[in-house]
């Protein structure tokens, strides 16, 4: 649904000419902070912020060796994961709160007897 609402924007009116701007659009989506995560699905899966067009003429800080990488990305990776982990939690929560409410569930008191009565299948 997302990435034809993307499409349909970049299109022209014949949307014949979809598949030239596919690339951008999925670009767009993963670097676009979701809702429920509140991280780019880019940030989630390298732990960085992706490099956007403007931001690639800035100069970067030299990396030094590959330990030091290793050990700047890995707790930003883990922080990253924990904290769109606890995100997905409570949206899940809320969602299995909303749907608890239009569930109705009957409520069954001690000392009463109850028979339920099931129908037998024919063979």
């Amino acid at each position: 649904m997302t990435m034809t609402e993307y499409l349909r924007c970049f299109c022209n009116s014949r949307n014949n000419d979809w598949d030239k701007w596919l690339r951008f659009a999925c670009f767009v989506y993963n670097t676009t902070p979701h809702t429920m995560t509140k991280y780019t699905p880019y940030e989630i899966v390298f732990g960085r912020k992706a490099n956007l067009p403007g931001q690639l003429q800035q100069r970067t800080a030299p990396l030094y060796n590959y330990g030091d990488t290793v050990h700047d990305v890995k707790p930003k990776l883990q922080k990253c994961h924990e904290i769109a982990r606890a995100n997905l939690m409570k949206s899940k929560q809320r969602r299995v709160t909303q749907q608890a409410s239009k569930v109705n569930m009957p409520v069954f008191s001690k000392g009463i007897k109850y028979y339920f009565v099931t129908k037998r299948q024919v063979n």
